[in-house]
């Protein structure tokens, strides 16, 4: 009686099938797996180079109120009209000292990834002293009401304030420091508290022209009463903060926020 082999070759072929689709679905799993593993990595990686973060503000003070350029014995008559000769001009300090810890959330951010922007209304012919004489340094308007700087180091630093003692610190140069200290830090980071100097007004380094108006700087914003002014502040990509600053008075040490 003949023997009937082609069962067995069915059975030994639908193995192979089965064996082969098993391995196909390791094969198919270690790849999802391997895929998935990196995709996490590139995504903490990214999280982790990626730098958002918003400030709260704790306080803002007028620190220097010094508008003319420049005194040893400074005045704080707006119009500088009572300033000693060679020192009747009023684009001199305008500076801010602002008290501030990052939100919760915050990653650290490097303080060159840190702006702050002040903006005010155009001033025109302005009686920066309120005399009801519009004449002189009253005249000198605001032709770029903005001042911008970064939190590495402030934007003016060609002359600087009456009373700021030799050497100049870090915290002086526009840089942000801790509460207690004058030395900068790099980075800021959630849980710690910081003050930087804000500089309002470009007091006369970059102007325009020649001859006597070669250094007539006219971008930024007084410390005035006569109008509010607005900081803008944008720390690493988070969302930019806005704050209203109203002076009430000139006095150094007056709460504007």
């Amino acid at each position: 009686m003949k023997r009937d082999e082609d069962a067995s070759v069915g059975i030994g072929t639908l193995i192979t099938f089965i064996a082969i689709v098993l391995v196909s679905m390791i094969v198919c799993s270690t790849i999802i797996i391997t895929m998935e593993k990196a995709f996490k990595n590139q995504s903490n990686t990214a999280e982790a180079t990626e730098q958002n973060g918003k400030i709260i503000v704790d306080s803002i003070f007028i620190y220097r109120f010094q508008p003319c350029w420049f005194d040893d014995n400074p005045t704080t008559d707006p119009d500088c009209s009572d300033a000693p000769l060679g020192s009747r001009a009023p684009w001199g300090h305008h500076q801010l000292l602002m008290n501030f810890h990052l939100a919760p959330g915050s990653t650290p951010i490097e303080v060159t990834n840190a702006y702050y922007i002040v903006r005010c209304e155009n001033e025109g012919v302005t009686d920066l002293d309120n005399d009801g004489f519009m004449g002189g340094n009253d005249r000198r308007s605001v032709a770029n009401p903005v001042f911008s700087s970064s939190f590495d180091g402030s934007a003016t630093t060609n002359q600087n304030a009456f009373g700021v003692s030799q050497p100049v610190n870090d915290f002086e140069r526009g840089w942000p420091t801790k509460m207690d200290e004058n030395i900068r830090v790099n980075t800021l980071i959630y849980g710690e508290s910081y003050k930087i100097k804000l500089e309002m007004y470009d007091n006369k380094n970059t102007g325009p022209g020649s001859g006597a108006d070669s250094n007539l700087d006219d971008e930024g914003c007084r410390i005035s009463e006569d109008y509010k002014s607005t900081l803008l502040i944008t720390l690493g990509g988070g969302s930019t903060s806005e704050f209203i600053l109203n002076f009430r008075s000139l006095e150094s040490g007056d709460l504007v926020l």
